[in-house]
């Protein structure tokens, strides 16, 4: 937390092992395999469409409710880092929303200029 609050940013090797890393990314590609990740879209409500030169990932939801149980210890995991976020840095962040992306070879993500969060109440954190 420390090198986040001076640099604004941080990497650490220490908060989800190699192996759990392996076992999200073998079921997203299980996933994908099934045709169970969606293509991603960008905007809100009317303005949502698909632009695949914009983004090209398929994603799919963290659900508490019908996820498996490593759906479940995902989201468990960042929701104790969100509370310790919200003590190390006094925030009020209430939940966490979670998917998985798949990039295929040649996708990408173009940072998405229609919509922005500049009016809104909610706050992000990747």
């Amino acid at each position: 937390m420390q090198e986040m609050a001076q640099k604004n940013w941080a990497v650490s090797d220490l908060v989800i092992s190699r192996d759990f890393c392996q076992k999200l990314a073998l079921e997203c590609q299980n996933l994908y395999s099934q045709g169970q990740l969606h293509k991603a879209s960008i905007g809100r409500g009317t303005t949502k469409t698909i632009e695949n030169e914009i983004r090209g990932d398929f994603i799919y939801w963290l659900d508490e409710k019908s996820g498996t149980s490593l759906h479940l210890e995902t989201l468990s995991l960042l929701d104790e880092v969100r509370a310790q976020l919200n003590r190390f840095f006094f925030l009020g962040l209430k939940r966490v929303e979670a998917h998985w992306a798949l990039y295929p070879a040649t996708a990408g993500y173009e940072k998405d200029r229609k919509s922005t969060r500049l009016n809104s109440s909610h706050t992000d954190i990747s």
